[in-house]
């Protein structure tokens, strides 16, 4: 009789311990899509990205770019980063960015490459014009959120309720019945 008492006592204690921990993970979550930046470019690697970052010197606050080959992009969610490679000076330089920091202030796609590897680590024995990336031909477009979406589709959804209906079947003219 004690035994079973116990062990209701467990089983009791393991439902409140799963109830908690889906309502953390629930909250963690909730917090971290409050985090994420709403209008993150499409970039991946191979694109050439110019990154605005606030850097603090002494009291002052200023912004400084980062202008370089996306030479990587790993994580998810709010622990996304990239990894930016530029030259300076002859001298190679790569710089790893949190994708939603707060210190991250503007990113902007400068132009896309056409690489077949997501990691071009290979980049750095390169040198000189061995490095150079192709140019794809992509259109540069910034991740819609979810409501510009809807309002994207409903508009063009209207336009095409606007456009007047055509025929399938051409017109045959005189011409073409008195050839057959």
């Amino acid at each position: 009789m004690i035994m079973a008492k116990k062990k209701q006592k467990k089983d009791k204690s393991a439902e409140v311990q799963a109830i908690t921990r889906a309502d953390s993970l629930a909250a963690v979550a909730e917090f971290e899509k409050k985090q994420l930046r709403k209008k993150v470019p499409h970039f991946q690697p191979g694109d050439t990205v110019r990154v605005n970052t606030r850097v603090i010197e002494g009291n002052k606050e200023r912004i400084q770019a980062f202008e370089g080959v996306c030479i990587r992009r790993a994580g998810s969610g709010l622990g996304e980063t990239f990894t930016i490679r530029k030259l300076s000076y002859g001298i190679g330089v790569e710089r790893t960015f949190p994708l939603h920091s707060p210190r991250v202030d503007s990113l902007k796609l400068v132009r896309h490459g056409k690489v077949r590897r997501a990691k071009l680590y290979y980049l750095r024995d390169r040198v000189g014009k061995a490095t150079r990336i192709q140019q794809a031909q992509r259109a540069i477009v910034a991740k819609r959120t979810a409501a510009e979406a809807a309002a994207h589709e409903a508009e063009a959804a209207a336009e095409k309720a606007a456009m007047p209906v055509q025929d399938a079947a051409p017109q045959e003219t005189a011409a073409e019945n008195s050839e057959a």
